[in-house]
């Protein structure tokens, strides 16, 4: 099993690799253009509100932090967001939680080094992605979706199952979801302008 996990994250990190390299010739990294003129807490205040609105259209974590995260930092990868739908919990399986996935991709495309030969660029790149990930693992106890449901509602929820998809979605109603949407995003937003 444990190989299984294991080549399920080679997988992840491939797919987020080859996004990067299909989206970063249209990437600019240069400037935090919608921040320029504005405080950290201003442009972390402007994440969850961001955050407020687009929670209710994609009701889904992964587009929504990756969103709110391509809309602040520009970084021009808006098709991206499609492709996230199956990610909350990996397809709904209660894996890697989508508010990661999608804070990690947003990372990765802010950071991703112009030249793929730039060894201590990527290297900066996956160091943020793991501090993001620590971050998060330290506030909600795991970065899976079934850990990070347990934390917020007490439980995790098989959410192929009919019943056990009602049940979450009315414990979700408390906003337990957007909580983690919203840390998640500001622990990103907090690397891209700590470290741009």
């Amino acid at each position: 099993m444990k190989n299984l996990n294991l080549n399920r994250r080679n997988f992840l990190w491939k797919s987020i690799a080859c996004s990067v390299c299909f989206t970063s010739s249209t990437f600019i990294t240069d400037v935090l253009a919608s921040g320029k003129n504005k405080t950290r807490e201003e442009i972390l205040n402007e994440l969850d509100q961001k955050v407020e609105e687009l929670m209710p259209l994609y009701r889904n974590c992964a587009q929504t932090s990756f969103g709110v995260l391509n809309d602040q930092f520009k970084l021009k990868a808006k098709k991206m967001i499609r492709g996230l739908k199956p990610f909350p919990g990996m397809a709904l399986r209660g894996e890697t939680c989508g508010a990661v996935t999608g804070s990690v991709l947003a990372i990765g495309l802010f950071f991703e080094p112009p030249k793929q030969t730039d060894l201590a660029q990527q290297t900066d790149t996956m160091n943020h992605a793991y501090t993001f990930c620590t971050a998060f693992e330290k506030e909600f106890g795991s970065t899976m979706c079934k850990g990070v449901q347990k934390h917020q509602y007490g439980k995790s929820y098989d959410l192929r199952i009919e019943e056990e998809w009602a049940e979450f979605v009315k414990a979700a109603a408390s906003g337990g979801c957007m909580d983690v949407v919203k840390k998640s995003v500001r622990f990103a937003g907090e690397i891209i302008i700590d470290n741009s």
